[in-house]
């Protein structure tokens, strides 16, 4: 799980390979992202928000528009198990850890 920097919402990864984005003063459900094929490990936001990164067992790493729910990027290279996901302060980049005792920029 994460909180969005303003902490107005929540992302949760799960074992139903889904990504949901919630409004953490209702927990009203705002949205679900579809599309890894393995349970999702970690999920992070941007610091402005506007985009949400995934990681998953199925060794991927998804870059999320939290605003719309478009997939903007797939990124491939792991080898195992992708466990920790996180962008960096300027949002420019996105860090993955891998079971696969990688880290990848």
């Amino acid at each position: 799980m994460t909180f969005s920097h303003d902490g107005h919402r929540l992302g949760s990864g799960s074992g139903d390979k889904t990504v949901r984005i919630w409004n953490a003063e209702t927990g009203v459900l705002q949205r679900t992202l579809e599309g890894h094929t393995y349970w999702v490990t970690s999920v992070t936001f941007s610091h402005d928000g506007h985009r949400l990164g995934s990681g998953s067992g199925d060794r991927t790493v998804w870059i999320w528009n939290a605003e719309t729910s478009v997939l903007e990027w797939t990124l491939e290279g792991h080898m195992d198990w992708v466990t920790s996901v996180t962008f960096s302060h300027d949002g420019r980049r996105l860090g993955s850890g891998s079971n696969d005792k990688t880290v990848r920029i």
